[in-house]
């Protein structure tokens, strides 16, 4: 049986009006800022609508690991 936590991790797509600028599977996290301040989104986070600051998106993604 898979470890949970190695196994996926959420997606992380950036629109534009212009369209997708990134979409990526298998993050383990987002780190974002938003005018309340930072936060990083993980698997099973509550939903969350906020305005970002333009800033920097941190990304790091899942590492399978195999038992």
């Amino acid at each position: 049986m898979a470890d949970e936590t190695t196994t996926q991790g959420i997606q992380v797509q950036i629109v534009t009006p212009e369209g997708d600028v990134y979409n990526e599977q298998s993050i383990e996290i987002a780190t974002v800022n938003t005018k309340g301040g930072q936060f990083g989104l993980m698997r099973h986070h509550e939903p969350v609508l906020a305005a970002l600051d333009i800033n920097e998106l941190l990304v790091k993604k899942t590492v399978k690991r195999f038992l």
